[in-house]
């Protein structure tokens, strides 16, 4: 998903109003309904959800579910949630599985991209979320997890992979100002790598999502991935000037040449010795460790034809053939609101869904100025609702075929 420099964030939202009740089995009385509130106003059932390792520590990720899930059962006490972490490996590869032989969880963490690729699978999330919930989440945030005018996911965080630059190694090099343009930046590349800093670190790998390597420099070139009828549109002249612009990085040595075709650990990389001077392709989390909060600088995503960066909007969403949905609904409004929410971001340092939250949390103090005045722009649903029938088949094996060719060109 593409993230735009705009001239300011709209502040408020119009609070949704909750809708009625599912309509019932007129056999089965509500309270016997897996997931259904009883007369008294309680829920039961048991919720299975899927997640990833958004936050990188397992024991840290581990824990923060144990902690929420036994904080929920306080309030619900019939309520059984199990929270199951998988790898982020081949995961779509997993949930098409399930979802094709009817094994899917009651909910499941996805990303706009997936909820455009599964939603007729999914279950509006508009009744099970409060009016104060939706109400303090970014309009645009709201937009990007809505398809066809209702929220298929409720949101817990936002990330935006802008400019990254290190600020030690601009003092080695004694380079006093950052670039704002592809062609300043560029220009910076034999000073740096005069003192062995590499200006940059593009990965070429097939693994490697394109996301975060090729299409940042293809939108800034005023190109895109697909047009609007769904049809390739990488091929195009602004397609190539980017991939010329990789291959100067490549082959002057402006960026290592081992992650053209390998991903090695972070730890194995120049940028893990500082020898990187800008990423486009890292969030100040996973350079931190390395660089020290003090000399990472985020700055705006570099422009040429136009200022455009990757961000998406990480969130909930039901499946339709969950049986405790009432009870799904509630633990993801829980888990997403409050203290739960503020310890999940600061524990995985992505930004918040809502403004409040990002304004009132230490989690992006530092960042904040730099990406309030962005905004990730809305599914176009229009598009890509005809296409989700071969959306994973026909446009991934053409990604893959980019993402080939891409490589073998580097």
């Amino acid at each position: 998903m593409r993230t735009r420099r705009l001239p300011a964030i709209i502040a408020s939202v119009a609070a949704l109003t909750l809708l009625g009740a599912c309509a019932s089995d007129p056999e089965t009385p509500d309270a016997e309904k897996p997931g259904a509130t009883e007369a008294g106003g309680a829920l039961k059932g048991d919720v299975d959800l899927w997640v990833y390792p958004v936050i990188a520590d397992e024991v840290q990720h581990r824990a923060f579910w144990d902690k929420h899930i036994e904080g929920f059962k306080k309030e619900n006490p019939d309520v059984n949630v199990k929270v199951e972490i998988f790898p982020w490996a081949n995961r779509d590869e997993a949930i098409t599985t399930a979802v094709a032989s009817g094994t899917t969880p009651d909910a499941i963490y996805l990303i706009p991209d997936q909820l455009a690729n599964y939603a007729d699978a999914l279950e509006s999330v508009d009744e099970y979320i409060s009016a104060d919930h939706v109400k303090d989440i970014l309009p645009n945030v709201v937009e990007n997890v809505s398809i066809d005018g209702r929220m298929v996911g409720v949101p817990i965080l936002t990330s935006s992979n802008t400019l990254i630059c290190n600020a030690a190694a601009f003092e080695e090099a004694g380079v006093t100002e950052y670039p704002t343009t592809l062609d300043e930046f560029m220009a910076l590349g034999d000073t740096f790598k005069a003192k062995d800093i590499y200006l940059s670190n593009y990965r070429g790998a097939i693994e490697e999502t394109l996301n975060m390597t090729f299409y940042p420099y293809l939108w800034q070139m005023g190109g895109n991935v697909f047009a609007e009828d769904g049809s390739i549109a990488f091929n195009s002249p602004e397609g190539v000037k980017a991939l010329e612009y990789v291959k100067t990085l490549v082959d002057k040595g402006y960026s290592e040449k081992d992650l053209v075709t390998t991903t090695p650990a972070a730890e194995q990389t120049a940028i893990a010795k500082g020898k990187v001077a800008c990423t486009n392709s890292n969030a100040p989390v996973d350079v931190e460790p390395f660089w020290g909060l003090e000399n990472i600088k985020v700055l705006p995503p570099l422009k040429d034809a136009e200022q455009v960066a990757y961000g998406t909007v990480g969130s909930f969403s039901m499946f339709k053939g969950g049986d405790a949905k009432d009870a799904t609904g509630a633990f993801l409004d829980y888990v997403t609101t409050g203290e739960p929410l503020k310890e999940y971001l600061t524990t995985s340092k992505f930004s918040p869904p809502s403004l409040p939250l990002a304004l009132s949390t230490r989690v992006t103090q530092s960042t904040v100025k730099s990406r309030r005045p962005s905004s990730t722009s809305p599914l176009v649903t229009s598009t890509r609702r005809p296409v989700r029938s071969w959306v994973r088949s026909l446009q991934k094996s053409r990604l893959l075929f980019l993402a080939t060719r891409l490589q073998s060109r580097l």
